[in-house]
């Protein structure tokens, strides 16, 4: 079977952002705290079993006595350094985007705009962001043309005696940031409010106190930075109750879009395709069948279940993916690996095609979901496809006229870099080549990875890499006439001439 990719029957379907393709650097990073240990290079290499089995000598502080048990699973880690010229290259190489701080992290983090705190929590949060570790941020964020969207923290001490959320931290650290020179693009009022206990919040918070001060956060973000967006609620679970968690009691997000902050500018929410081995097995999906069908589409069905949600509380609002990767709990074992990058490559795909305009990849370099190792800044196998999604992808979305099936995963874009079009095609069976009829004058660059559990990635059959901290590869197309043979698991960017 040949599939045809004609020009003559594209049809426009939408427009995605400039900064569509986006990422999260966690707020436990910008302060130093705790994060998911890496796995060994053994069990990313799939050679070495992983074991979720708690140390009970663990006493470390976790942010939430609902993850209690995965404490053995993290470890302290210093602040991230983002001065460094590799990372600058790296992340500067993927175009403007939306940087997102946030995570459970900044639910708890006081901002110590005055210096006063000599490093110490105030009573009623867990960590301190000093103006130092801020003004690094918006350093980095400012060299690699990033917007910021980020939120707010809503533990305890971020509360009056009454119970009334107090936003004059939260505006000191917003205003900072813009008088410092970092646009912020939008604002969520908490990280996954439909888990706020586990994320922070006071003990005995209901979905009215979220009503409440959701408002109080929206008075305080027009007033401050009246040219954020209010993004929200930035929810894991949608109305779909076979997806909700019974470890994990959730507020229903309906109730979340109600109250007198009135719908937010920009609808918002999670996703991950399951949770990582960390987890112990709940709600995992094992090796054997991240390439399947069912697997790549629960992204598409997730989104759709979120969209009903979004026409009845804010219609026309649109639609950002703030949080997302492989897996929760720090990504899988073979997060860092190829046979993550046809679902990253396939989800942007996806989503762009369904109105979504933004998507931010948990994470840029923190933990195994991370584009970058977290140690060395070192590009794992995803970075280079989205490296290829930033040099080709523009932000016209067609439809292709071509359905998706094993085999054969076809998005169709505008061309970034001028006139024509741009083809993201993922083949994401393990055994059987894909054949594509494409006009003459096409050029293709067709990833693929030694190892499937590797974190190398060719570009037609030569090696990706920098060739020093400050330069980046130059990835050489090869001319198609005709047809275009897509090798099993793999992902190809074909540019197609006007």
């Amino acid at each position: 079977m040949t599939d045809t990719l004609d020009p003559n029957r594209f049809v426009r379907a939408g427009r995605v952002l400039e900064r569509f393709q986006s990422y999260n650097i966690e707020m436990a990073e910008i302060t130093g705290g705790r994060f998911w240990k890496p796995y060994t290079p053994a069990q990313v290499a799939g050679t070495e079993p992983f074991s979720a089995t708690a140390d009970p000598d663990d006493d470390a502080a976790d942010s939430s006595e609902a993850f209690s048990s995965l404490r053995s699973l993290t470890a302290p880690r210093d602040p991230v350094d983002l001065t460094g010229a590799r990372i600058r290259t790296l992340a500067a190489a993927l175009g403007p985007v939306h940087l997102r701080v946030s995570g459970s992290w900044s639910a708890h983090t006081y901002f110590d705009h005055d210096n006063s705190t000599a490093g110490v929590p105030p009573a009623g949060y867990h960590a301190v962001l000093t103006t130092d570790q801020w003004d690094g941020l918006i350093d980095f964020a400012r060299h690699v043309g990033a917007t910021l969207v980020t939120s707010m923290a809503n533990t305890a001490g971020a509360h009056h005696a009454d119970g009334a959320w107090n936003p004059e931290n939260s505006r000191a650290f917003v205003e900072y940031t813009i008088a410092n020179g970092l646009e912020i693009a939008g604002a969520e009022f908490m990280n996954e409010p439909d888990l706020a206990p586990m994320h922070g919040a006071p003990e005995g918070y209901t979905t009215a106190d979220y009503a409440r001060d959701v408002a109080l956060f929206v008075r305080m973000l027009r007033e401050s930075a009246p040219a954020a967006h209010f993004v929200g609620p930035g929810s894991v679970y949608s109305r779909v109750r076979g997806r909700n968690s019974p470890r994990m009691p959730s507020f229903p997000i309906d109730e979340l879009m109600v109250g007198p902050a009135g719908p937010p500018d920009v609808f918002s929410y999670h996703y991950y395709y399951g949770l990582s081995e960390r987890g112990n097995g709940y709600r995992h999906v094992p090796a054997d069948q991240v390439l399947t069908e069912e697997y790549l589409a629960s992204s598409e069905e997730a989104l759709h279940a979120f969209i009903d949600v979004r026409n009845d509380h804010a219609p026309g609002a649109p639609i950002w993916l703030t949080e997302t990767a492989d897996a929760a709990l720090g990504g899988n074992t073979w997060g860092p690996t190829w046979l993550d990058v046809p679902r990253y490559v396939d989800q942007l795909g996806r989503l762009a095609r369904n109105g979504v305009e933004s998507v931010m990849h948990n994470t840029l370099c923190a933990s195994d979901y991370g584009m970058l190792d977290s140690r060395t800044h070192e590009p794992r196998a995803k970075y280079w496809a989205a490296w290829m999604w930033a040099q080709v992808m523009g932000t016209t979305v067609f439809d292709c006229g071509i359905p998706v099936r094993d085999g054969l995963h076809a998005y169709v874009h505008d061309r970034r870099d001028g006139p024509g079009f741009a083809a993201a095609l993922v083949n994401n069976s393990r055994t059987s080549s894909t054949t594509v009829k494409v006009p003459a004058g096409s050029l293709a660059f067709v990833l693929t990875g030694p190892e499937l559990r590797g974190t190398r990635v060719e570009c037609n059959g030569h090696l990706l890499s920098m060739i020093d901290d400050v330069t980046m590869p130059v990835a050489e197309p090869a001319p198609v006439e005709g047809d275009l043979v897509l090798p099993p698991v793999s992902v190809t960017f074909l540019v197609i001439p006007a």
